[in-house]
Parts: C-alpha cells; structure tokens; sequence
C-alpha cells in the first residue's frame, strides 16, 4: 500500500500580535519578584529594584527577561542598570509610574513610558530601549525622556488597537476630567492624542493616586481616583481610542488618606475587583462587582457589590499568567484571588496566599497592557501541500474560536471553528490569517501573515515484491536537496536487498519531505481463514482467503479467493503463489435458538412458593419483571415469563400460577371439663376431608376426656390445622385465672378474662406497675382488651389484678404481649 505523508522542519513560528509569555516575570516591592514560566507562580529574589509603588517589565516571546524598570532606572536581564538606563522622569511613588509596550512590528525597539507623581511637572514621559544594544542586554537610545503631556495624573495603560497590531497609550489629565489615547504604531508614537472629556474632574493632587485599568478584551476601561471615594467605568472604542458609557461608583471610604486604589477585571471580563486601602485600621478591603449584573446599568451595577475580603493593606491588583489576581499587601506574602471569574466566595480569596520568599511588597505590582495574557497561536507544517496545523495558546476558557486563513481559493474550507484547526493552502506564498477567540462573548482577533514554502518533490514509487536475490534501486533526487534515508545514509539513491520499510526524507533548505515504500520478498502466502467458529441458524459465513497474485483451491474444489459457507462443517483452502503453497482450515458449526420451558400451569397453596428455573449455558435472561437472574421465586398467583437470548436470538415460555387459600380451622381456646361433661370440637369446611389425632375421618369429635385435641383439613390440596388443651377443672369452685394474654388481633387470646363453669359474685381489677387502674368489671363474661381507660393500647410489660369471687379473692400478676 502507498504511503506519502510529510515533515515539516525549521518551521514552528510563535504567532500573534499579542504577547504570548511577555508578562510571565514580575519585579515589584522591596526586591521582590515572581516567574510564571513553570505555569504556576513561582517567587524569585534576584531583583535589583526597590520601589513603593510603579514598575514594569517585559520578557521575550519564550518568557525569558529582558528588563524592567521602576519609572526611574531600568534594570538589565543581569540585573544591571542599562549604561544610558538612569534618570528617566517618572517616580517610585507614582502608582503607574512606568509601562513597557514594544513597538509595533519592531523586533527590538521597546517604548518605556512613565508619569509623574501627583501631577508633577515632568507629566507623561517616554524613552526608547532597543534591545539590539549592549550585545543584546538592551540599553535607552537617544530618544530618552521625551516630554509628551503635562501634568497627567499618577495613571497609564496601554489597550490594544482593533487592528491587533497598534496600541493605544491612555492617560488622564490632570484639573481637567479628560482622557487622552495615543496611538503606538509602526511609525512610532502620534502625537495628536484622541480626547474624550468623560467622568469627574481629577483637581486635587491627591486625587490623582490610584489604578487604571483595560479588560483583556480592551473593550472596557476603569480608573479609580484615591481619596475622593470614587471609582469610573467606561467602555472603550478599541477603533478610535474614545471613551464612552461613564458610570461614578461610591462608598468605598471616607476622604483624606483612605480611599480605592488598585482595579482589575476578571480575564473574561465580565466582573471588577476595587482595593480600598484605608492606613487608619487593619480594614481595607477588597470589592467585587458584577459588570453583567441586571440590566447592566449603573445601579444594576453597583448593587452587585460583594466584599472579597478584609486584610492589613489593600493595594494594587494584578491579573496574572496564571489566571488568578494578586493583591499587593505591604508584606511577605501576596493576597491572591484563586477563581476571579467566579461571582462572590466562589472567586476564593485567600490572604496572604503567595509567599515572597524573604522579599516584600510595597503598594504597587508590575504594569502591563490589556492583552498580554491573551490567546495567541502557534503553527505547524508550513509547506505546501501539507495541512498546516493551528493551535491557541491562552491562559483562559474559550468560548468559541473563528479561524480566516486567508486563502480564499480554498472556498468553503478558508474558515474553521476548530480549536486545534487544521488547513491545507492552495499554493505557495504569503496568507493573512485571522484568529477571532471568544470568551463569555467578548471577541478577541489576531492577525498574522504566514509563509507556505514549497515542498520538495519525492516518490520511491509503488509498495512492490522481490524474488529471491533480486534488488531495487530507490532514487529520490531533487535539485538541491539533502537526503536522509530510514539507515541514516543520505545519498541520492538507496539499493534494497532485503523486505523492509524504506523512507527518505528530501530537504531543500525550507520544507521536507518524505516517502516510504514497503519492498517485501516472496514467499509461501500467508492464509487465515480465522477462528474456528459458530453461527445461527440460516446465516452463512463468509471465508476471505484473498492473497496478491494467489491462486486457491478450496475443500469443495472451487478456485474463488473467497468462499460461502451455509452448511456446518470443516473447510480448507490451498493458497499457491510463486513461492509456495500454503493452507488454512476453519470449523464451521451452528448453534440453534434456545430452548426454555417453565413447565406446566400450576396452583399453589396460600404461603407456598415456587423456583423457576430457565438456566442455560451462553445466554441471558430478561423475566416479566426485568430481573436478569437465570431462576425466579414465585409466591404470589399471576402470568409469568421469561425471555432467554442466546446470540441467535430470543425465546419466551411464560406460566400462569393459582393460589388456592388454606381451609379455615378453629377448635376454640383451650378449654376445661368438670367430670361427667363433654365437648365437641368442630373443624367443618366446604369440601374438605378430616384426619382427627386418633384416626377419625369426621368433621367433628366429641371430647369427654383431658388431654390435646388436634385435626388436619384438607381442601384442594390445602392444609390447614388447629390443637386444643382440654384440662380438668376445680368444677365445685375453681377459677381458671390466665397468666398471659396477647391483644394483637390473630384471634386468639385477645381478652384477659377468667374461665369457671360456676356463677359467682364477681368483680375484676386490674392495674399497672405504678397502680394506676386500668379496667374494672363485675361482669363474669367480660374481659380486659389491653387498653388504659383512655383508650390507648398499653405497652409490654407486668400487669396486676385482683379479683373477687364468690367468698375468695385472688392476687397476682400476668404478662401482656402482643
């Protein structure tokens, strides 16, 4: 069988205008510092940076670090600062002090902005770091400390542009409520600023401390001024820089030297954490808000507020690699937020969560922009007439993805919904593609041109057959290439002297490609007819002996490779090629439906049951009640059936069972007799025979001596049987006083009542254990039913009496059981 299938080397590109591991080092606090290139946060303490407040840096593609800075000096990836990296115009007690953003389609070109504390005199401020200096530790350029904006207040963000190339450079004027968005390009930084007046007027220095923040998706803005309890939610025009949708929220603290702080969004942006940092008490906290709450309105909004928690100090907030948000308290460990995407106590905040190993923090934590901890992606296989292979690297659930490739030759096929997607381009050169990723609704696009180089061009030819001592000369020459064969040789051709799997790949700089061919040798065929086996009644079996360039000679003396069996029995087949002959039998046998009999309709008597029994070797079992087992136990009258399958199929019998009640018998309570009386005992029953304890066959029987009495009663087939104990008695005065009874309405035994054939005065009392009357009578007939004189059943137990009769009167006590 032809195989071909293809290698792509040297072709593994990172894709993305978004970052993609950029922000997995963070340097902030008093030396402190964490890498998330493991996956999960790791603390490190090799900063050479101290500050209070704002800082920022940056990594490579792969995580690696390139520096970072606190708005002041900037840091190298040893740890040193850049030769020209000093006395930069921002302030270590400036909120955002600094934030890194690389130039637009720069390589090495890194633009560094900083602002001033409290509206200072040095406002926005950016520099230059181009990390092809200093033999690649980076250093600051000429373009150094460049003026742009005065004052501004302590806040800067960047938001990337709908194109998902440039990126907008937001700050907010200070005495004045406007926003400027400056657009980062190709071309560098515009200084025409797009300006929105929106929101409070920030006019009070101390007013101008706090965060601002974009949602990952760039599609909302939030900006907390510290001191005047506020905090303002905008939504952004990631097109034109603008700000829209203003919403005020209160409430947070009183004025003064508390007030909000730090904000984040949740990475699907659909919720707002705000830090209260209040330095009067060990309240601060730290608030959630549901941005999809109700209507989404202002009010919707703010009654969504839940508290996350309380700890020493509130701070910034910072979304993180990882998925989860940190707090920076002022101590040796971080705050963290586990599950922000989570509404309430399920976003689980944990104090103090995230140890800084020896290190502190201080207010504020590592600046970034919007997006980059967005999705990008990776590909594969970039040579034509290969599939290309697509998948997202993010630090978050997708929703949904749409995949544009660019290659609208490909109709229908240029567009996938896949996660991992997969493409086959319709010719060689560059394509634009488009990543649209959604998460809980908002989209996020990324677009790159890829390269689809050529392929070279190999074929080992068809899989083939040698003869003994025959060889093959395989050739795979293509103008400029490299070889490499499946023995590690790599000449142009490859001569095979033996069965195998032979492959070469063929390299032209840019793509590879490979074939194989299977070279086998001849010999006697190979012939399975399969196990020998059973099949059902009326099936056949068909038997495949197919072999390439066989000639065959079946049991029956048929020629065809194949055969058709409908008859039980053994078969063989000769298969006979240029090597040899080889032969393969099979023994066909067939199995029968099940055969199941529950036996004939039955009757029962009352209390009797029966054992149905289906057992069969190889099948299953389904009974009228869905149970599975191969027996049934009966005792109850009703059609039973059961279903017995085999692989064959399913066979049902079914029986009706009766029930026939036991005949009625009752010879009377145990009874006594006075010398010279008698009594019969009756055990008459429609249509039943009798078999009395002395033999006799009668319905009844006369007793005129002591002694116990029984009789067996048989009605269609049915067994019924009652004894009774005939004493003799004190007949001049004797009562016969019981010394247990059991009210439980059997029929039997139910009163407590003496037994004399006298007729005496008489009076009857009876009492519980703690002498409290519970039936009295006078009446000789009469007898207690075990009820309090409330009418409630008395419990177990020890009952007492006394009872007058005649001139006697008798004391004791009996059982009550039930």
């Amino acid at each position: 069988m032809k195989r071909l299938f293809f290698i792509t080397a040297f072709c593994m590109l990172l894709i993305g205008a978004n970052a993609q591991k950029e922000g997995n080092i963070w340097y902030f606090g008093d030396k402190a510092g964490i890498d998330f290139n493991s996956g999960a946060a790791v603390a490190i303490t090799n900063s050479a940076m101290s500050t209070s407040e704002g800082c920022s840096s940056i990594c490579d593609a792969n995580g690696n670090l390139l520096f970072y800075t606190d708005g002041v000096s900037v840091w190298d990836s040893t740890h040193a600062v850049m030769p020209n990296g000093d006395s930069l115009l921002g302030n270590s007690s400036s909120t955002q002090s600094a934030l890194i953003v690389k130039k637009p389609k720069s390589n090495s070109i890194y633009y560094l902005f900083t602002v001033d504390v409290e509206a200072g005199p040095n406002g926005m401020v950016y520099s230059e770091v181009d990390m092809s200096l200093q033999g690649g530790l980076g250093d600051v350029n000429a373009n150094k400390n460049i003026q742009f904006v005065t004052p501004v207040c302590e806040k800067i963000t960047g938001i990337r542009h709908q194109n998902g190339v440039d990126v907008w450079i937001v700050v907010h004027r200070y005495n004045s409520n406007t926003f400027e968005s400056y657009l980062l390009s190709s071309t560098g930084l515009s200084i025409t600023p797009v300006s929105t007046s929106i929101g409070v007027i920030v006019n009070r220095p101390h007013s101008t401390i706090g965060y601002l923040k974009a949602s990952r998706d760039g599609s909302r803005l939030a900006s907390v001024n510290y001191s005047v309890d506020n905090l303002e939610l905008f939504d952004f025009d990631k097109a034109t820089g603008r700000l829209s949708n203003a919403m005020s929220f209160s409430g947070f603290s009183s004025a003064g030297y508390d007030g909000v702080y730090g904000v984040e969004f949740s990475p699907n942006g659909n919720l707002l954490y705000v830090s209260n940092a209040v330095f009067s008490s060990s309240s601060s906290k730290i608030f959630q808000y549901n941005l999809l709450a109700g209507n989404q309105s202002q009010a919707a909004i703010a009654l969504s507020r839940f508290t996350v928690g309380t700890m020493q100090m509130a701070s910034a907030l910072q979304s993180a690699p990882d998925g989860k948000i940190y707090n920076s308290n002022q101590g040796s460990a971080l705050d963290v937020i586990n599950n922000p995407n989570v509404l309430g106590m399920g976003c689980n905040f944990v104090p103090a969560a995230f140890s800084l190993n020896g290190k502190y923090s201080s207010f504020g934590l590592t600046n970034f922009i919007n997006d980059i901890f967005n999705p990008n992606f990776l590909t594969t296989n970039l040579c034509f007439g290969d599939s290309t292979q697509f998948s997202i690297r993010s630090n978050y659930t997708l929703d949904s993805v749409l995949w544009d490739f660019g290659d609208p030759t490909s109709g229908v096929f240029n567009a996938s919904k896949d996660t991992a997607a997969l493409h086959l381009f319709s010719d060689t050169g560059t394509f634009n593609v488009t990543l649209t990723s959604y998460s809980n609704g908002f989209p996020t696009t990324t677009n790159q041109p890829i390269y689809i180089a050529p392929l070279p061009k190999v074929n080992l030819g068809n899989d083939t057959t040698l003869c003994t001592a025959q060889n093959l000369i395989l050739n795979a020459a293509f103008p400029n290439a490299t070889y490499l064969w499946s023995n590690n040789t790599t000449g142009t051709t490859f001569n095979v002297t033996q069965q195998g799997n032979y492959w070469v790949e063929v390299n032209n700089g840019a793509c590879t490609n490979s074939d194989t061919i299977n070279v086998s040798y001849n010999a006697p065929p190979l012939v399975n007819l399969g196990n020998d086996t059973s099949v059902c009644n009326g099936q056949n079996v068909f038997l495949d002996a197919s072999s390439s360039n066989g000639l065959y000679l079946w049991s029956n003396n048929s020629t065809s490779a194949t055969l058709n069996v409908t008859q039980p029995g053994v078969y063989w087949v000769d298969v006979t090629n240029d090597c040899g002959t080889s032969r393969d039998s099979i023994v066909v046998s067939y199995t029968p439906l099940p055969i199941v009999n529950l036996g004939n309709d039955t009757t029962l008597c009352n209390g009797q049951s029966l054992l149905l029994d289906a057992t069969l070797s190889n099948v299953s079992y389904a009974w009228q009640d869905n149970a599975t087992t191969s027996t049934f136990n009966v005792s109850q009258q009703g059609v039973y059936w059961v279903d017995v399958t085999n692989k064959c199929g399913t066979t049902r019998d079914s029986i009706v069972i009766s029930y026939t009640p036991l005949p009625v018998v009752d010879l009377g309570n145990d009874t006594v007799l006075c010398l010279g009386e008698n009594v019969v005992l009756n055990g008459t029953f429609p249509t039943a025979t009798y078999w009395w304890q002395d033999g006799s066959s009668n319905p009844t029987f006369e007793v005129s001596d002591l002694g116990v009495y029984w009789v067996r009663v048989v009605a269609k087939g049915c067994v019924g049987f009652d004894t009774i104990l005939v004493e003799e008695g004190d007949c001049e005065y004797t009562i016969i006083i019981p010394n247990v009874f059991s009210p439980n309405n059997d029929g039997h035994n139910e009163l407590f009542k003496v037994l004399t054939y006298r007729d005496e005065p008489f009076s009857m009392l009876i009492y519980n254990r703690w002498g409290q009357k519970l039936y009295e009578t006078t009446q000789l007939n009469d007898g207690w039913d075990g009820r309090t004189t409330a009418g409630r059943k008395s419990p177990e137990g020890t009952y007492f009496y006394i009872i007058h009769f005649g001139e006697k009167t008798h004391k004791g006590s009996f059982s009550l059981l039930r």
